[in-house]
């Protein structure tokens, strides 16, 4: 089964600009605090960056939830089109699936702690930024180094020991087992489950949790289904003026989307979103509306057939499948040899821009290249790993063919027509139309007699819908587009006309049906011609 691919590729732009995010925090740390104490460029370029809309690229906040909300849609789309045992299998695999990734890449980190392998410290003297210098200051125990992998990263929280981005992994963790919840409450469901979905949303919001943005996702992923399965949300073909709505409320969407997610998180906004801050006091503003901005993004980029087509390239589908290795790895990447070669570049010749640069084209590259090899090597391996033990459930042995590894469980995901912009594919005959040619035997030559052997007690269902096809070849009637082949066989002097001529095609007899009406009316002329047969036998007695 195929993915979805431009949700796959959403998720793999999150998690680069989540990687950008992380490289602005560590040298141009203005841009995104505000703070005119540590500025790197002339002017104070970083601080209007800080509270400008285009700082939405490097809003770690709010890629965050976009990947969260991503992460609740795959799941509740997997559960809204799969059956309980394959959903019922990623529930008990899910830990599994978040964990055994993490455990191969803070054990890579273990090593690397151990052979001082980081450079951020003396990177982090440079740039003056406290997220270099509070990073991998200690060594952990082999003892350590289990709790944190196996527990604390999940059940705990915040365990940044060997990542700064690890932070988020237990709600991601919570967050999938909430959108299983929800979705699967909704399998079965009426809209009105809309409204226990916006009450959970409501409450998450309030509570600055991104496990909102889990339910948004769930509620995209039931839209979805219910315009798929014909409800009272069904779509009406979107032709003409309603196509042009659609595509205008999504242009809309986004262009909102960008503005709120645009919204300073540390910084202090003096510009137009100072409009903004009239929220309640224990809301967390910033995080409030990067969730409403990741709700209006994806919401959006579904009614944009173009841009669902960008993202469904090749670049981009690439991109998605190594989001989750890009996420785990920039940082050990950026830290280690990122922050090396920023070291070294600037004491050799003290230009700070062309150090950053060279920093960051050396940890895109190498994060790339490491996910890339790390989805190949490790995520794969896992995955089928993993497919296997949950398959001995069922008393049932797994299949060896080739398995992609999703944290999102999305690796056997059905892609739906209407999200990807494909066009669907032809269905295949019905049952009936097989029955129909599996009754006909193999040894039917062009002799039209050959009919008499063919028996269908195989296909009783077709039988009916056949009958009369069948009848009118034995009768050697000819149907009327098939008069001139006739005629080019009583030319051609043979007696009978050749009713398996090759350039026939039997499957127009596959659409014929014979309704009641047509048997009176078959049963009516059949009385008429006996009535005239019995009247020109008088006649002919009489003479």
């Amino acid at each position: 089964m195929r993915r979805i691919k431009w949700i796959d590729a959403l998720k793999g732009i999150a998690c680069l600009c989540i990687l950008l995010h992380h490289f602005i925090l560590c040298f141009y740390p203005a841009a995104y605090l505000g703070d005119a104490a540590n500025l790197h460029l002339k002017g104070n370029t970083e601080i209007r960056f800080a509270t400008s809309p285009l700082s939405f690229i490097v809003m770690g906040d709010f890629w965050v939830a976009v990947f969260c909300l991503l992460s609740g849609f795959v799941i509740a789309h997997k559960v809204f089109v799969s059956d309980e045992k394959e959903y019922g299998d990623a529930v008990i695999g899910r830990y599994f699936r978040l964990m055994l990734p993490v455990f191969v890449v803070s054990f890579i980190v273990f090593i690397m702690l151990h052979l001082n392998a980081f450079f951020n410290i003396d990177a982090g003297n440079i740039t003056l930024s406290s997220w270099l210098t509070d990073a991998y200051t200690e060594k952990t125990t082999f003892g350590d180094f289990l709790y944190i992998v196996f527990i604390k990263t999940w059940f705990t929280g915040m365990a940044t020991e060997y990542s700064h981005a690890f932070w988020m992994l237990s709600e991601l963790f919570y967050g999938s087992f909430a959108a299983f919840l929800l979705a699967s409450a909704g399998k079965k469901s009426n809209k009105f489950i809309l409204i226990p979905y916006a009450f959970f949303a409501l409450l998450f919001l309030l509570d600055n949790s991104h496990l909102a943005a889990f339910v948004f996702g769930v509620i995209i992923a039931y839209v979805i289904k219910a315009e798929r399965d014909g409800g009272s949300l069904k779509a009406k073909g979107e032709h003409g003026n309603r196509a042009l709505i659609s595509l205008i409320a999504g242009i809309v969407m986004v262009i909102f989307a960008i503005l709120l997610a645009g919204y300073p998180q540390e910084a202090v906004p003096e510009n137009l979103y100072r409009l903004l801050n009239h929220l309640p006091e224990r809301i967390w503003t910033s995080r409030f509306y990067h969730m409403i901005a990741a709700l209006l993004l994806v919401a959006g980029i579904r009614r944009l057939p173009t841009t669902k087509w960008i993202l469904g390239s090749a670049p981009f589908r690439f991109l998605g499948k190594i989001s989750y290795g890009v996420y785990l790895l920039h940082i050990p990447v950026m830290y280690s040899v990122g922050c090396l070669v920023f070291v070294k570049s600037f004491e050799s010749n003290g230009k700070y821009k062309t150090a950053t640069l060279l920093c960051l084209l050396v940890t895109l590259v190498l994060t790339i290249l490491l996910a890339w090899l790390f989805n190949i090597l490790v995520e794969k391996w896992l995955g089928v790993l993993i497919k296997k033990c949950t398959s001995l459930l069922h008393d049932k042995e797994a299949s060896d063919e080739e398995y992609e590894f999703d944290h999102e469980d999305s690796f056997e995901e059905v892609e739906d027509p209407e999200l990807s912009g494909e066009v669907m594919p032809e269905e295949t005959e019905t049952s009936e139309v097989t029955a129909f040619e599996a009754a006909i035997p193999e040894t039917v030559t062009s002799e039209t007699e050959t009919y008499e052997t063919a028996t269908f007690e195989a296909a009783p269902v077709v039988e009916e819908k056949i009958s009369e096809p069948v009848k009118a070849l034995k009768e050697k009637t000819v149907p009327e587009a098939d008069l001139p082949l006739k005629a080019e066989a009583e030319e051609t002097g043979r007696e009978e006309w050749d009713f398996h001529n090759d350039d026939i095609d039997i499957s127009q007899f596959k659409e014929i049906t014979w309704s009641p009406e047509d048997e009176e009316k078959q049963a009516e002329d059949e009385a008429k011609d006996e009535a005239a047969k019995t009247d020109e036998d008088k006649q002919n007695k009489a003479e």
